[in-house]
């Protein structure tokens, strides 16, 4: 499979643990794997990730859009998934913000921003193999799964953990 991001809805109180996580300390990653595993809700974004925040980051501003998809800052410095990139995780209130922000949307307004041109000038990856025809409607799919998924998390004031493989 490719790169996926996934967003876990987290506990608060798991939440404030994670900053106490470090690489180097031994069970880091079985107690990471623990609070994965226990997540109830997720949502799961398969390889348009990138054309999702390119989109958000023209309607919402690039900081809510790179919090909303990738979240809002990293874990600990030195903590990687398997592919290289940062855990990353939002507080409960950042996940309240992000969630009346995407609100604001609806899915029509993300299908008309998509612009494949300028996101093939902006260098998305893989972006000139997309289906022209069929991206606004994919990457609208793909918003409505993360606005969603921040609604239910904000809801239950639950904070999130993100991982990029």
């Amino acid at each position: 499979m490719g790169f996926e991001v996934t967003l876990r809805a987290i506990p608060a109180a798991a939440a404030a643990g994670l900053a106490e996580l470090s690489p180097d300390d031994d069970g880091t990653f079985e107690i990471l794997a623990a609070i994965e595993g226990g997540a109830g809700l997720t949502c799961r974004l398969d390889r348009r990730f990138d054309w999702l925040c390119f989109v958000l980051a023209g309607l919402l501003g690039p900081q809510m859009a790179e919090a909303a998809v990738f979240g809002q800052a990293v874990v600990a410095p030195g903590l990687t998934a398997s592919q290289g990139f940062a855990y990353r995780w939002s507080d409960a209130a950042a996940v309240a913000a992000m969630a009346a922000a995407l609100d604001r949307l609806d899915p029509t307004a993300v299908q008309r921003a998509v612009d494949p041109p300028a996101m093939a000038a902006a260098g998305l990856y893989k972006i000139e193999q997309a289906d022209a025809a069929g991206l606004p409607a994919g990457v609208a799919a793909d918003f409505v799964a993360l606005r969603d998924f921040h609604r239910q998390a904000a809801t239950r004031g639950l904070a999130v953990l993100v991982t990029r493989d």
